[in-house]
C-alpha cells in the first residue's frame, strides 16, 4: 500500500502499488475533477439541445426506416394508437372519468393498424372483458396450476 494525495481536496488516501490510475480519494472528488476539465456536460447545463422538440415529418410514420407495418408488436401497436388517438381520459363502456388509469382495448383482437378497431376503457372494464373472453387466468393453489377464474363469480354481465 502506498499513500497518495487527492488532486481535488488534498486529502491523503491509501492505494495499492500496482494501481497507478487512482488520483482521487473518493468518487465525488473524481466527478468534481471531470466537471472542472469539462468531460461531463457542464458547459451545456441549462441549455436546450438543438433538436429538442423538432418535428421531422419527412422521416415519421410509414416513411421511417424503423417502420414495421403490420408486423408491429403488441406494445408498439399500443404506442402507435396512443400517439394517434392520445391518452384516454374516460371509459367508453361505463362512462367513468375518475378512474386512476385508462387503457386502449382492441375490439376485434386481431391487432391491426386500424384506429376504428380500438376503444378506451378503464382498467376495470378492460379486465372484465378479458375474463369474459377467457384471456386471463390466475394461479390456483388448490389445483397447483393455471385455471380461468371469472371476475364476477357467476353473475351475468351485459356486454
Amino acid at each position: 500500500m502506498i499513500t497518495k494525495k487527492c488532486l481535488i481536496c488534498d486529502k491523503l488516501f491509501n492505494s495499492y502499488l500496482y494501481d497507478k490510475k487512482h488520483k482521487f480519494c473518493s468518487i465525488s472528488c473524481g466527478v468534481k475533477h471531470r466537471w472542472k476539465i469539462g468531460n461531463i456536460t457542464g458547459p451545456m447545463k441549462g441549455k436546450v439541445a438543438w433538436n429538442r422538440g423538432l418535428v421531422m415529418p419527412q422521416i415519421q410514420g410509414e416513411k421511417s426506416g424503423a417502420w414495421k407495418g403490420s408486423k408491429v408488436g403488441y406494445w408498439g401497436l399500443h404506442k402507435w394508437v396512443e400517439q394517434k388517438l392520445g391518452k384516454p381520459k374516460e371509459c367508453e363502456r361505463c362512462g367513468t372519468k375518475n378512474a386512476k388509469r385508462y387503457e386502449w382495448s382492441n375490439k376485434s383482437r386481431e391487432y391491426l393498424r386500424d384506429l376504428i378497431d380500438w376503444e378506451r376503457l378503464c382498467v376495470s372494464c378492460h379486465r372484465k372483458e378479458g375474463y369474459l373472453r377467457g384471456e386471463y387466468t390466475t394461479w390456483n393453489k388448490d389445483t397447483k396450476g393455471l385455471m380461468p377464474i371469472p371476475w364476477n363469480k357467476g353473475l351475468k354481465l351485459k356486454v
